[in-house]
């Protein structure tokens, strides 16, 4: 990761990537997303962008012979997501809670991230 200091990166305004790369000395190119982050790194207005490794996995299925590489190492530590629902939604949170830890446990949420991301990526807490 120490090749990231002193190197321009496609970043969107809001994303936690920006963070990490700034952290590292990154100058930032503001993009609205990933595409046009990959568009600008290949046209050379940028030199990298950062994002996590299913972003990356899907785009190299759809362009294998893409003249990109990935920077080894991890750039920061993995994330949780959430569900946003309005307030006084127990039955409805209940229901979520409860169909994430069957499927967590009977591993069917695992199969799922094998099958289309080609690796396990379901939390392991």
């Amino acid at each position: 990761m120490s090749e990231i200091s002193g190197h321009s990166s496609a970043q969107s305004e809001t994303s936690n990537f920006r963070k990490m790369v700034e952290a590292k000395g990154a100058s930032i190119v503001v993009v609205s997303g990933f595409d046009e982050a990959i568009e600008q790194v290949l046209s050379g207005r940028a030199e990298m962008t950062a994002n996590d490794s299913v972003s990356f996995a899907e785009y190299f299925k759809e362009h294998p012979d893409a003249n990109l590489r990935l920077l080894s190492g991890d750039l920061g530590t993995g994330s949780n997501s959430s569900i946003l629902m309005a307030k006084g939604q127990d039955a409805l949170r209940n229901a979520i809670d409860e169909s994430l830890k069957k499927h967590l446990e009977n591993g069917d949420i695992k199969a799922i991230y094998e099958k289309y991301v080609g690796e396990d990526l379901s939390p392991k807490n």
